[in-house]
């Protein structure tokens, strides 16, 4: 090894540098950072000395030594979080039974809201799937920046779309938006009624699957891990007292109370007893004197009229 005072900082361009031949005798092309064979004469460029091949070939080891570093660090694979943070593409949502209105300490109950089914995959952007598994993201733009009021990425929410007329949730405003495609179409619907989302159940967070924790665990999991806003509100869910929640929601015109088991799993695409829907009725006589047949063109019933 050389002396230490004659190895100073050797600039990487110089090390790498090939020169043409000349009166030092160097090949064309030649790498100029010394290296064995042959006599070494000081201060060519090719052998033992301050200006030569000892620094020239410290420099270059250490240089050697960092691209073998570099080259561990940058080997081929994904880390653990990108892996973590591979969602599925899509999930099919859990479904409810009907039931009457009823009491449970073995229960969470919220209100059903009236809207649009729809998954929100939020992991540094924000896609909306809808019931039966359509894309329907570029429907709502407002909705578009959900992904910044969770506080982890690699998340999955289960909850509802909706639109407000007089404070309450309107299913006959949402229909406008629902069956909008076009974009001067989506434009003024933006205008005219605007959406916002309703989450009630934490799939996924920080990539990490939740389906098989407890209701109860999941429903305090997404209290904490959601910021609500202008367009993103948490449902909550209140213990025990369905037949109460449900006299409020019919004295206000609401379409009914959601019941879920505390302990029960999450099972996409099943209809389970664990989930209960609880609609709030109403019944008169009616004359039925006419039908409108469906818009798209097929052959079934729309709508009765009455």
């Amino acid at each position: 090894q050389p002396d230490r005072e004659f190895v100073r900082p050797f600039p990487a361009g110089e090390i790498h540098q090939r020169i043409p031949g000349g009166p030092n005798g160097v090949d064309p092309g030649q790498d100029c950072r010394g290296g064995s064979g042959g006599p070494r004469h000081p201060g060519n460029g090719k052998g033992g000395g301050p200006d030569g091949g000892f620094e020239s070939q410290f420099a270059g080891d250490r240089r050697r030594q960092g691209r073998r570093c570099c080259h561990r660090s940058a080997r081929p694979g994904k880390t653990e979080e990108e892996d973590r943070m591979k969602l599925p593409d899509k999930i099919r949502p859990m479904l409810a039974v009907a039931a009457e209105p009823f009491d449970s300490p073995a229960y969470l109950f919220e209100l059903k809201w009236d809207g649009l089914r729809a998954l929100a995959f939020l992991n540094g952007g924000t896609r909306l799937q809808s019931r039966n598994l359509r894309e329907i993201s570029a429907q709502y733009p407002e909705l578009s920046a959900l992904h910044k009021q969770v506080k982890k990425p690699g998340t999955i929410l289960d909850g509802e779309v909706i639109a407000l007329a007089d404070g309450k949730p309107s299913f006959q405003r949402l229909t406008s938006r629902m069956h909008t495609t076009s974009p001067q179409g989506i434009r003024r619907g933006m205008r005219e009624n605007p959406v916002l989302y309703v989450a009630f159940d934490l799939l996924y967070y920080n990539g990490r699957p939740l389906l098989q924790e407890p209701c109860q665990k999941r429903q305090e999991l997404l209290q904490a891990a959601v910021t609500p806003g202008d367009s993103l509100l948490v449902s909550t869910g209140l213990p025990e007292q369905g037949r109460e929640l449900f006299r409020l929601a019919a004295e206000r015109g609401l379409e009914g109370v959601m019941g879920k088991e505390k302990d029960s799993p999450y099972l996409p695409g099943k209809r389970s007893p664990f989930w209960k829907k609880i609609r709030v009725t109403r019944s008169a006589p009616f004359v039925i004197c006419g039908y409108t047949t469906n818009p798209a063109g097929r052959r079934d019933l729309s709508a009765l009229i009455l």
